[in-house]
């Protein structure tokens, strides 16, 4: 859920829904798939969202493509999308797939496909990172997500299920840093200096990067 001057605006299983102060329904558009997260541009001017396409999904491991689209902020209803774009996949897909959008680029969090970057003006990809999931013991990939995502001048902080908080110069998008623990990493935000990690079973921590 964002706050666009008097209206809500949702992503939820049906698409984009926005309501006014009083949580009465304003309109609606419905996505070919579920819709996943919407934020601002750092200006207050446009608004990202992402939504799956219509891959018919059979079960959670099914992989499904994910669409970026960018809003003018004056498209209260989400109408008209100034760019609606393919965007890479994303596997499975009941994860959180954050993103947020920092110095002209949206980061995009998309689970065991791990982190893409496109650019704002275009939707096209200028980035993509992931860790190693392959397990040499078990043959396949483990489970292992990208689900939230933060970005300051130097760096991008990746809450990375259970690889923990993941690190990135933000320039070339190489580890810097990790802090894994016993849970997984979920969300991730920045605020005066800290780094502030939501983690599964009632657990968050707080960082400072030295």
């Amino acid at each position: 859920v964002i706050v666009n001057g008097d209206n809500l605006q949702v992503a939820s299983t049906y698409g984009y829904e926005i309501y006014d102060k009083n949580l009465n329904p304003v309109g609606y558009k419905q996505t070919a798939g579920r819709a996943k997260h919407l934020c601002f541009s750092p200006d207050g001017n446009n608004v990202f969202a992402i939504h799956y396409d219509g891959t018919q999904i059979a079960d959670e491991n099914t992989e499904v493509g994910l669409v970026l689209e960018k809003f003018n902020k004056s498209d209260a209803t989400m109408q008209s999308p100034v760019f609606s774009k393919d965007a890479n996949k994303v596997k499975p897909n009941n994860g959180k797939n954050a993103m947020c959008v920092y110095d002209g680029k949206v980061y995009v969090c998309q689970s065991m496909n791990g982190l893409y970057v496109y650019d704002a003006n275009t939707g096209t990809q200028v980035g993509h990172y992931k860790e190693n999931i392959y397990s040499e013991r078990l043959g396949h990939d483990m489970a292992i997500c990208a689900n939230g995502v933060a970005v300051d001048a130097n760096y991008v902080y990746i809450a990375y299920g259970t690889r923990g908080l993941v690190v990135l110069d933000c320039n070339t998008l190489k580890k810097v840093s990790s802090f894994v623990s016993m849970r997984s990493a979920n969300y991730v935000t920045l605020a005066n200096g800290y780094i502030y990690v939501a983690y599964g079973r009632n657990c968050l921590k707080v960082f400072k990067l030295m």
